[in-house]
């Protein structure tokens, strides 16, 4: 078989956000929260940028730092415009730890 189309290449010659886990205590009572912190292109960890919190559907949804080619996709377009992106888990959060 061969290929007729690849949409691929687009994603490979894009400077794209660079995702990390982020993790922090409830002050209340010291259960571990996890979010997704996506950083603009070339300001991987740089300080002083403006945030967005992106807060997803619930209340068994949760977000991963993994590619999403849907709706999820406006927070690797907010964070390439120069956005930090965090994306909690709040509780009652699906994923493997079960926020």
């Amino acid at each position: 078989a061969q290929s007729i189309t690849y949409e691929n290449k687009l994603f490979k010659e894009r400077n794209l956000p660079k995702g990390t886990s982020y993790r922090w205590l409830n002050k209340d009572d010291g259960t571990e929260i996890e979010g997704i912190l996506l950083y603009p292109p070339d300001k991987f960890q740089q300080k002083n940028l403006p945030l967005l919190v992106l807060i997803h559907g619930g209340p068994y949804h949760a977000d991963l730092n993994v590619f999403y080619a849907d709706w999820y996709f406006c927070a690797i377009m907010m964070a390439t415009e120069g956005w930090l992106v965090l994306q909690p888990n709040y509780r009652g959060s699906s994923g493997n730890r079960n926020y």
